[in-house]
């Protein structure tokens, strides 16, 4: 009696066996790697024939293109005399003619330059017909562009200001000085001012205006030839005597510009510059005056404080300088006043 074995494989062991199926994983992993590996170097080889042998057809064939050309060129330039050089070279509509291709006998010059030395005439254009225009009753007028209003001024913040001297019971006069700096370039200044008892007001060396009443500010607005980051506003006051002497002033310089907002406020207060000597240089209203050795303004009182400069009424348009003069100001040329 015989007995025989048979073995047959149990697949379900990969599916309870976590070494086996790691095993399997490893195998499959390498296998792919190894297979892709050849792929990629069989590909790579292919591509780098296929271009080679493009190469060497692509050089094959201009090499030969090459030839005919040169061969072509050679055969034109060996024609005999039969034929004129221009001839040779273009046929009657100026194309170059090539090989054994010969030019049919022209019927007129051919325009080949630069045989052809017959000036070409221009071509005869059609006269010119002049734009329609609308009657000026009916043009379109050029947009307006309002000019921009001066700023609010008020003398609220300002301080009644003079030199530290006491009232002498003598008619003398003092020069002030301060320069507003701003960022951008301005070209106008609006001011109201006053004095006890009268002022010759200059704005950048420019004699702008006069006031001899201190109850009513008077009220200017300067233009600037050209627009400055450093305006002077210089001041001469006179003191008639018998009185305390003060001066007060507020304002702010601008631009006129559509669309810019630029303007820095400025009030009489200790930044202002003065002089309490008699003897006084009378350039100091010149914006290049060196005021290094002036003394600081005394504040007296804020204005629409204390008893003396109280109850003044609205600024108004500053007087008309030209019809009098206060004793011992400086000459100026006449500044621009817009308002």
């Amino acid at each position: 009696m015989k007995f025989r074995v048979v073995a047959e494989p149990d697949m379900s062991c990969f599916a309870t066996d976590e070494r086996l199926q790691i095993f399997m994983k490893k195998i499959t992993e390498i296998t792919i790697a190894i297979v892709t590996k050849q792929i990629r170097e069989e590909v790579t080889e292919l591509i780098s024939k296929l271009v080679t042998s493009i190469l060497t057809t692509m050089t094959t064939r201009i090499s030969a293109v090459q030839k005919v050309v040169f061969e072509h060129i050679e055969e034109i330039f060996t024609l005999k005399d039969t034929v004129t050089e221009c001839e040779s070279l273009c046929d009657i509509n100026g194309r170059i003619c090539f090989g054994s291709e010969r030019c049919k006998p022209p019927t007129q010059v051919p325009d080949c330059a630069p045989y052809n030395t017959e000036p070409k005439q221009p071509p005869v254009l059609p006269p010119a017909t002049p734009k329609p225009t609308l009657p000026k009753e009916y043009s379109v007028p050029a947009v307006y562009t309002a000019p921009k209003a001066p700023p609010a001024v008020a003398l609220t913040n300002a301080k009644w200001i003079w030199t530290h001297e006491k009232p002498g019971g003598k008619a003398y006069s003092r020069p002030f000085r301060h320069v507003v700096r701003t960022d951008t370039p301005v070209d106008r200044l609006t001011i109201h001012i006053a004095c006890d008892n009268k002022y010759t007001l200059y704005v950048n060396g420019l004699l702008v205006g006069r006031g001899q009443s201190w109850q009513t500010p008077d009220s200017y607005t300067v233009a600037f030839k050209e627009a400055r980051k450093d305006v002077l506003i210089a001041v001469h006051g006179h003191e008639e005597g018998g009185s305390p002497s003060a001066l007060v002033a507020a304002g702010k310089v601008w631009s006129s510009e559509v669309g810019n907002s630029t303007e820095k406020a400025f009030v009489t207060d200790k930044t202002w510059k003065t002089w309490s000597k008699t003897e006084c240089d009378l350039k100091f209203c010149e914006p290049s005056y060196k005021d290094a050795a002036w003394e600081a303004a005394t504040e007296l009182i804020k204005y629409g404080e204390g008893k003396t400069w109280i109850n003044l009424k609205a600024a108004q348009k500053g007087n008309d300088f030209e019809g009098w003069t206060e004793l011992g100001a400086p000459p100026a040329t006449k500044a621009e006043i817009v308002l």
